[in-house]
Formats: structure tokens, C-alpha cells, sequence
């Protein structure tokens, strides 16, 4: 039986470079951003309004089902997916697998933003997902952001929703020095 692990968090939090440390370890087969594919905008972004959507569901049992076979394949116990699409669909995931581990990759909040910027998100010209509020009554606020507002608001709105779901977090900075 194959162990599962997805690491999630914000965009540029460090999943990519985690991926790649990860697909070093001797008993785990890794992937990034396996599940909702490697162009996962619409997995992002549906997931983020609508993370009891169909679409979500099936979309994680595939992916979860490709992982699985990954790591057989290989034979390797566990398979991981180093993940920021699927912040919004952590409950999709335990519904799925409940055995599954859900780990959300945190970084200095002051980098994602700063990565964000480079990346030109809350533009027209962006290289990534922005997401925007679900309440009505917070459009006005919102609204009157300026972009680096925006993209703090973003950060801190992925982080409160795995911290809200009692994801345990492994912080880049500290496996980093590990």
C-alpha cells in the first residue's frame, strides 16, 4: 500500500524547489503538481470558489490514483505531490484518501509577496493566479487595494484557509536547514 503526501500553500512558497528536493529521497516517488495537472489555473481557481465542485473531486481521485501508481511502479512506499493549486481542496483530498497527509509548505510571507511581485500578479500581465474575495460585503475593500495589498491579502487568505483546516505546516526556511 502506497503512503500519499501533498504538500500545499501559497504560490511561490517554494514547491517547486521542495518537488525537486523531494525526488531525491530513496523511498518516495515525487511529482509537482500532479494533482489538477502542471497548468492548474482552473483547478485553482474553481477550487478556491467551489471546493465541493465535481470537477474537484474527480480531479483529485485521478491524480491521487496517478501518484499511487507512480510510486508502485517504482517501488517506492510513499508518493508525494508538491502542490500550491491544491490549497483550496483539502477536503476533496481527505474525502478521497482518508489516510492521506496534508502538509502546508509555508515561507516567509515577505518572499511569496515579493515572488508574487516578480511574477506581476494583480495585473493584466500576470504569470500566475490571483484569487478575489467570495463576500460582497468585502468587494469595496478589496477593491481599494493597491496591488502589494492585494497580494499580501492572497497570502494571508491561503495560509488562514490550511490553518483553518488544521493542515500542519513544515516551514521552507527551517527544512532548509535541516
Amino acid at each position: 500500500m502506497t503512503r500519499t503526501v501533498i504538500l500545499t500553500g501559497a504560490s511561490r512558497s517554494g514547491s517547486t524547489f521542495f518537488g525537486d528536493l523531494m525526488n531525491h529521497a530513496e523511498n518516495a516517488v515525487s511529482r509537482h503538481e500532479e494533482i489538477g495537472g502542471r497548468q492548474g489555473r482552473d483547478f485553482f481557481c474553481v477550487s478556491s470558489y467551489a471546493p465541493d465542485h465535481p470537477y474537484i473531486r474527480r480531479d483529485v481521485e485521478a491524480g491521487l490514483q496517478r501518484l499511487s501508481a507512480a510510486a508502485e511502479a517504482a517501488g517506492k512506499p510513499m508518493a508525494a505531490d508538491v502542490n500550491s493549486n491544491v490549497a483550496f481542496a483539502v477536503d476533496a483530498l481527505r474525502a478521497a484518501d482518508p489516510a492521506v497527509g496534508v502538509f502546508h509548505l509555508v515561507r516567509d510571507g515577505r518572499r511569496v509577496v515579493a515572488s508574487n511581485w516578480l511574477r506581476k500578479m494583480y495585473t493584466d500581465y500576470a504569470k500566475g493566479i490571483d484569487i478575489r474575495p467570495s463576500d460582497p460585503a468585502d468587494y469595496p475593500v478589496f477593491e481599494a487595494y493597491d496591488r502589494f495589498e492585494k497580494l499580501c491579502w492572497q497570502w494571508n487568505r491561503i495560509a488562514a484557509e490550511l490553518l483553518g483546516k488544521g493542515v500542519p505546516t513544515v516551514r521552507m526556511e527551517e527544512a532548509l536547514e535541516d
